[in-house]
């Protein structure tokens, strides 16, 4: 086992995710954060503090470029989700943790990010 995949799983083990909460989606938030308690995983403070990237329902236009943004100022590793219902949570949230800990995928979108700076990558989920 490689020193890359002992980090990747190192990563994972407790993620900090920055909810956003979309209007009409207090329901989902409320859930994706019980999921982080028994996942062990955190909220996230600012997206400077960010893994993951969690839209908790589908953001109006008005809002795509703020939570383009919002995604900018993720440091890599970092993953992003859209989740709309509870059922959804814990497969878009396990696939952001497989993204995290895949080095290979995270340092081609680190580099793509270097090159086109400004352009948010498309790493949804969910």
């Amino acid at each position: 086992m490689g020193l890359k995949n002992v980090l990747g799983r190192l990563a994972t083990t407790r993620c900090h995710v920055l909810i956003v909460e979309t209007p009409g989606h207090a329901s989902v938030r409320m859930a994706v954060e019980q999921d982080l308690v028994e996942r062990g995983w955190v909220p996230a403070l600012s997206p400077a503090d960010a893994d993951i990237l969690c839209l908790c329902g589908e953001p109006a236009a008005d809002l795509a470029g703020v939570l383009d943004r919002i995604w900018d100022e993720l440091p890599s590793p970092r993953a992003r989700t859209t989740v709309v219902a509870a059922a959804d949570i814990e497969g878009a949230l396990t696939a952001c943790a497989r993204e995290l800990a895949d080095p290979e995928r995270q340092a081609a979108k680190a580099g793509a990010r270097n090159n086109d700076a400004g352009s948010p990558d498309s790493g949804d989920h969910g």
